[in-house]
């Protein structure tokens, strides 16, 4: 406890004492109030504002047009041995090596589609399935992530496909740790890009814009309103307006709004939500899972995963990826100083192919201008901090 905090304390109690001494009960209230004040004030600030962020949500939800979006046209969809149903997509070459991608949360197997004319150049089947509860999926309220590694070994049944590589983007990172921890023998590389881990920990809050760390703490504190800040997020339709751009622009890294802006990249993402949200259920589960306890040990895994990072990433801070990764034995990290959230899924993707096929890709491979091993003690880490491309 700081000097100045306690001397305030003490000046209150003080007064409270003298206030109770001579029976003045309205002041002696009032003393109590600002004792509880001074005390906790810092979680009253955060819940404050945690309030003051799900009232914007809900007037939001109230005021705007919502549209209901309905799961995508081009869903394919496989039975599961217990009778529900997963849809999922393809894109890249469909003849290709082939490789599971996981979406981020809150997103869809739509997401893949912004891969899907590099993997295509580069002889690459992207499979997208869409997790329980999205976008066509049957919801299932008690999954655990570990669950999901079962649905991809049954698609990948369904697909005649023996061995696959699996990549996982943002908060399809813990789907990758589950299928690497649970058939490590059909797995033939493992690559998690941006990836969101745990995020109630306290290096999941630092170097974070505002609205995710308040998203986060909503999830963890007062999960019961996660529901409708989900439905405030479903637009209206998939277009992009120049305003919504612009709100881009103003709330992404300069790394990555380079990259979002061209190819109408923005639009797919904003495609992907809304897909999500055709079951605000699903979104809901898969969104608390981030901070309700993990079913899987990630000291466990033994099979090699490899993990890139943008040092500017502003929406999983890197901090929170060192944290975890130091539990998975065999991982190598790789560090971008210049890349965001999205953007190494365009400025990286030599290493990206590199990573899952073992093969250098015709684009020019970032030179390597340090190595820096944080702690060696708990697991094997490879950590490689490299200059990223700033064209997107």
């Amino acid at each position: 406890m700081s000097t100045k905090k306690l001397t305030v304390l003490l000046l209150v109690s003080a007064a409270g004492l003298y206030f109770l001494i001579h029976k003045m009960w309205l002041f002696v209230l009032g003393s109590i109030g600002l004792f509880i004040l001074v005390w906790y004030r810092r979680k009253i600030i955060k819940y404050f504002f945690i309030l003051l962020y799900f009232i914007k949500m809900v007037v939001q939800t109230i005021f705007r047009k919502k549209f209901v979006a309905q799961p995508s046209k081009e869903l394919l969809y496989v039975n599961m041995p217990d009778g529900r149903k997963i849809s999922y997509q393809e894109y890249g070459d469909p003849n290709g090596l082939p490789v599971f991608y996981f979406h981020g949360t809150p997103s869809s197997s739509n997401e893949a589609s912004l891969l899907d004319s590099d993997f295509k150049a580069f002889e690459l089947r992207l499979i997208a399935p869409n997790r329980p509860g999205i976008n066509g999926s049957d919801f299932v309220n008690t999954r655990q992530f570990s669950w999901w590694a079962a649905d991809v070994a049954s698609l990948a049944d369904h697909l005649k496909i023996g061995t696959f590589s699996l990549l996982g983007f943002s908060g399809g990172a813990p789907y990758v740790a589950a299928c690497a921890a649970t058939f490590p023998e059909r797995i033939s590389s493992a690559l998690i890009i941006s990836g969101a881990w745990k995020m109630n920990v306290k290096e999941a809050q630092q170097h974070i814009y505002e609205s995710v760390r308040l998203f986060w703490k909503v999830a963890a504190k007062v999960p019961f309103l996660i529901p409708f800040i989900i439905k405030g997020m479903r637009t209206k339709h998939d277009e992009v307006t120049a305003e919504e751009i612009e709100l881009w622009k103003n709330r992404t890294t300069e790394a990555d709004f380079n990259f979002l802006k061209e190819n109408n990249r923005i639009a797919i993402l904003k495609k992907s939500v809304n897909q999500a949200i055709t079951n605000i259920k699903g979104v809901t589960w898969d969104v608390l899972m981030y901070v309700r306890k993990w079913d899987i040990l990630l000291d466990k895994i033994q099979f090699p995963i490899t993990i890139l990072h943008g040092l500017q990433d502003r929406n999983v801070p890197v901090a929170l990826v060192e944290k975890m990764v130091s539990s998975i034995p065999n991982t190598t990290l790789k560090l971008y100083e210049n890349e965001g959230h999205y953007s190494i899924l365009g400025n990286q993707m030599a290493d990206v192919i590199f990573a899952l096929t073992g093969k250098e890709a015709i684009l020019p491979t970032p030179v390597e201008i340090s190595l820096k091993v944080e702690d060696m003690s708990t697991t094997d880490i490879k950590t490689e901090v490299l200059p990223g491309n700033q064209q997107a």
